[in-house]
């Protein structure tokens, strides 16, 4: 008995190891090397934006560097809230957030491509504004975390 939970044991061990899970962008800083980003818009946005594109800047390898395309960046971010539904008394019951990224991609100083990333989310309100205001903030990060992942392969498959 104790052979057979060892062996299956050994077996899903080695299944799992095995597997080829490799974390998408942990790692890989993709075929593409950042020069310069200019920010426009809100500063909140453009923080986070500036954080998750710091490992396109610092060379980890020189040889590997040779190969990646070089590209600057001009990205206008803008938050808007929306208000969808009212009630009957004039109260607000539903709100739409749009999170916008406009993007300018340039090689050499040459425009290549203008693309424009948007995302939105539709919530209920809540007699709490505290609460809904973190709901906000929790939602804002979310969108743009999922605009910037669009954005890097975007830009990856220049």
């Amino acid at each position: 008995m104790k052979k057979i939970k060892t062996f299956g044991l050994l077996v899903i061990f080695v299944f799992f190891s095995a597997c080829g899970y490799k974390s998408i962008y942990s790692e890989d800083r993709g075929s593409f090397k950042i020069n310069e980003i200019k920010f426009e818009g809100e500063r909140a946005l453009n923080n986070i934006t500036n954080k998750r594109f710091q490992k396109y800047f610092l060379p980890i390898n020189l040889q590997s560097d040779l190969e990646r395309k070089e590209f600057s960046l001009n990205i206008n971010s803008s938050s808007t809230r929306n208000i969808l539904t009212r009630n009957s008394a004039g109260k607000v019951g539903m709100f739409e957030l749009i999170i916008t990224l406009d993007v300018k991609t340039f090689s050499n100083g040459e425009l290549l491509l203008e693309k424009s990333f948007s995302a939105k989310n539709i919530y209920n309100n809540e007699s709490n504004k505290f609460a809904l205001s973190q709901y906000e903030k929790i939602m804002k990060k979310e969108l743009l975390n999922k605009l910037i992942d669009e954005m890097i392969n975007y830009i990856n498959n220049i």
